[in-house]
This record gives structure tokens, C-alpha cells and sequence, in this order.
């Protein structure tokens, strides 16, 4: 199963759990996915220690795990991503970018403030068709 296929079917389950009638057994539900992430982070966060201790190699591989959809995704989810929110933010953006001009726009990084990040949308002013000029 796909990365994106497998998250929407998380979100599925834990809707499911949400809303089971029986408080015990949401409880339960509840405790076991809290269980398994609390396992899984600190197994995560025990092989970026390993990787940390290779010195500047160990450096080469965490931004290779930072530059990876996937990876990355998983580094943020525990809180273990090595990169700063500016670069993870600048990363996004370029990503972006390339669909974006291909619109006629563009998108400027204003800042970042306490985890907030602001952006300005550019367009040339033209529609193609898709969506807002």
C-alpha cells in the first residue's frame, strides 16, 4: 500500500475508534495506537542516534532521511525532523514552485513566526482556465 493510501487509511480507522459506542473499547483502541506510536518514535529516535554517531557520514544520511518524502514525513511526525522549519518550509515551496509558474503564478515566502508561516500567492493575472487568476 502506498504511503498516501496508508495515512488516509489511518485516518479512517481512528475516525472509527472515535466514534465506537463502547467507552472501554475506545479506550483501549485509544491507549494501544498511543502505545504503538510511543514504540515506534522511540525506535525511530534510537536509529537517528546510531546515525548521529557516525559523525559527518551520519550527517549525509540525515539529510538524505530529511530530503525524502516519506522519511521525512515520519521524522516530523515524532519530532525528529534534522532540518529547520525555514529550510522544510523553502523545500516545500521550490517543490511548489514549478506547478505554480506553470499556472502564471508564483508563491514569495513573507516569514515565519513562531511556527506560523506566511506566504504571498503572485499571478500574473491570467486564468488558463483552472482556477482563480
Amino acid at each position: 500500500m502506498e504511503s498516501q493510501q496508508l495515512m488516509q487509511r489511518i485516518d479512517e480507522l481512528i475516525r472509527q475508534i472515535e466514534t465506537m459506542a463502547d467507552p472501554h473499547a475506545r479506550a483501549c483502541a485509544v491507549e494501544l495506537v498511543q502505545s504503538l506510536m510511543e514504540f515506534h518514535g522511540a525506535g525511530v529516535e534510537r536509529m537517528m542516534e546510531l546515525v548521529a554517531e557516525a559523525g559527518a557520514p551520519g550527517r549525509a544520511i540525515f539529510d538524505r532521511f530529511a530530503g525524502d518524502q516519506q522519511v521525512g514525513g515520519l521524522l516530523l511526525l515524532y519530532g525528529l525532523h534534522p532540518w529547520e522549519l525555514d529550510a522544510r518550509v523553502r523545500q516545500a515551496l521550490d517543490k511548489l514552485r514549478p506547478a505554480l509558474k506553470a499556472q502564471g503564478s508564483d508563491v514569495e515566502l513573507l516569514g515565519i513566526d513562531e511556527g506560523v508561516v506566511r506566504v504571498r500567492l503572485q499571478s500574473n493575472g491570467q486564468s488558463n482556465g483552472h482556477g482563480c487568476p
